[in-house]
């Protein structure tokens, strides 16, 4: 039995310390508190922004917001007249500038309801 190494006390054995030239684990218990010390005075300075962004909308952005679902359904009704026409061989009969017309105007109603659609989005989520 003198050949066998101790039990419990040798390299196998169930020793928790680091050995000689490895530097020993941080702190884990030290490291969360600081951890959390830190977040903790983030999560304060959180709400902050959230309560800055719901703004009050002012009497010209309310009736704004309040017109455009009446402007958009008006855009979407003149774009469907549009496209039945547009649709139609009959039109391309006519003369030249006659169906350009219609094509730019259909191209600006696409432009225009992205951009209604785009402020009544911006609008609502300022409302909050």
């Amino acid at each position: 039995m003198a050949g066998r190494p101790p039990q419990g006390g040798g390299a196998s054995g169930g020793s928790v310390t680091a050995a000689p030239g490895v530097p020993a684990p941080p702190n884990t218990a030290a490291a969360a508190s600081a951890a959390a010390g830190s977040a903790g005075s983030q999560n304060v300075a959180a709400p902050t922004p959230p309560a800055a962004l719901r703004v009050k909308l002012s009497y010209k952005e309310r009736r704004e917001l309040d017109a455009l679902p009446e402007r958009i359904a008006a855009l979407e009704t003149e774009q469907s007249t549009l496209q039945s026409a547009l649709a139609d061989p009959s039109l391309w009969q006519r003369p030249p500038d006659e169906i350009r017309a219609l094509q730019e105007r259909h191209g600006a109603i696409e432009t225009e309801l992205f951009e209604c659609l785009e402020r009544w989005e911006l609008l609502e989520a300022k409302a909050g």
